[in-house]
């Protein structure tokens, strides 16, 4: 080994020796933030980084029926601090409510899953519409 080499080499060794401990402390402190939370809590908190509401994921869990099919819309009833809120609900809504089924067609859908959007212009009826929170839905399309 040359005398560079070995020289890079320590440089690498002592950096790692000197960054090390506050890595690890750094770590633990994220791990300890989520010693507290619930698991329903740990599941939903990368999507709560993005501002989503969480309360449309859990109750279109309880409302829509395992295997019945979906569709989600977006709209502006609804107040977000920042346009990621939207490019974190749908694919995150996708993999909460499985094993339901997405669909990109409103009239194959059983249910529709709203966050601020129109559902007058959806242009279906619905047997029942369950409002979550301001400008949040879960609707069950008449059939």
């Amino acid at each position: 080994m040359t005398p560079l080499a070995r020289f890079v080499l320590a440089l690498a060794v002592a950096y790692g020796a000197w960054h090390a401990p506050g890595t690890i402390r750094s770590l633990q402190a994220q791990a300890r933030a989520g010693e507290g939370l619930t698991r329903l809590e740990r599941e939903l908190a990368p999507v709560r980084g993005a501002d989503v509401d969480t309360l449309i994921f859990e109750r279109a869990r309880e409302l829509v029926p395992d295997g019945a099919t979906f569709f989600l819309i977006t709209g502006d009833a609804v107040r977000v601090s920042t346009p990621v809120t939207f490019d974190a609900f749908r694919p995150f809504a996708a993999y909460w409510l499985l094993p339901r089924r997405q669909t990109s067609d409103p009239a194959q859908a059983d249910w529709v899953v709203s966050y601020g959007g129109d559902l007058a212009g959806l242009g279906l009826r619905f047997r029942r519409v369950v409002v979550v929170g301001e400008g949040l839905a879960v609707a069950e399309v008449l059939r």
